[in-house]
């Protein structure tokens, strides 16, 4: 059984500076997962790219789930600003040295940060000891540190929901349509999607584009109660990108 005073000892803990936002659009990713992955861990596995709209760059991921994480990221309303891989830290456990790359960190409405890993749920109560360790080790650094799994990834309809607003990414809203319904949201204070239709007098087909301007934050819309529909609840905004 390890014990956990080597925290203490550790060193490298670094966090991006979330002071401004050019800082964390700014962020590279400590190592390219394309080009390192393979090598490090001696066979091929499921790589990729997600364009992410909030942050303006690609985003690299070695998963499926970790792919499924990025989604979250870039839809869930409290999230404002997020990054993949970043700064490694160096540290002392059971008398060997380990450098340790967490797989991303998350900033918060709030200006909270997380750095956070992805892994599967039997890996991580396989490893879980290993885990408490890491979690511990940012603690004595004032930093939360999550694992998350596909229990907390996967759970619907959050993750459905996620994926069906970036279905809608692609739409270009004009000025004029998101000076228009940033208005009505902060104005009039619709309770549902609906309701903004109503106040809009769009038509019901227009409900790709609300997606689109609510994956902007142009307003923010209920992802954890139902699958999405006009009586999707919203609120308003406050950061639009």
């Amino acid at each position: 059984m390890s014990t956990f005073s080597a925290p203490a000892g550790a060193t490298g803990i670094a966090v991006p500076n979330l002071q401004h936002d050019d800082t964390i659009a700014a962020h590279k990713p400590s190592r390219n997962v394309l080009k390192s992955g393979p090598k490090r861990r001696g066979k091929p596995w499921m790589v990729g790219r997600f364009p992410s709209l909030m942050m303006g760059v690609e985003m690299d991921y070695e998963s499926f789930l970790e792919r499924d994480r990025i989604r979250l990221n870039e839809t869930e309303g409290s999230i404002i600003a997020y990054g993949v891989q970043p700064q490694p830290i160096r540290f002392t456990y059971e008398e060997k040295t380990h450098t340790y790359t967490p797989d991303g960190f998350i900033q918060y409405e709030d200006r909270t940060m997380e750095i956070y890993e992805v892994k599967p749920e039997k890996i991580y109560r396989r490893d879980k000891e290993w885990w408490d360790f890491i979690t511990q080790l940012y603690a004595s650094r004032g930093v939360h540190f999550e694992v998350y799994t596909e229990v907390d990834i996967r759970k619907q309809p959050r993750l459905q929901n996620a994926e069906r607003l970036l279905l809608e990414r692609l739409h270009k809203p004009s000025e004029r349509t998101r000076y228009q319904v940033t208005e009505a949201v902060v104005l009039h204070r619709p309770q549902t999607l609906g309701d903004l239709l109503v106040r809009l007098d769009w038509p019901k087909a227009s409900f790709g584009y609300l997606l689109n301007l609510a994956l902007r934050r142009h307003f923010h819309i209920d992802l954890h109660s139902a699958p999405l529909s006009l009586d999707s609840r919203i609120w308003a905004a406050n950061r639009r990108f």
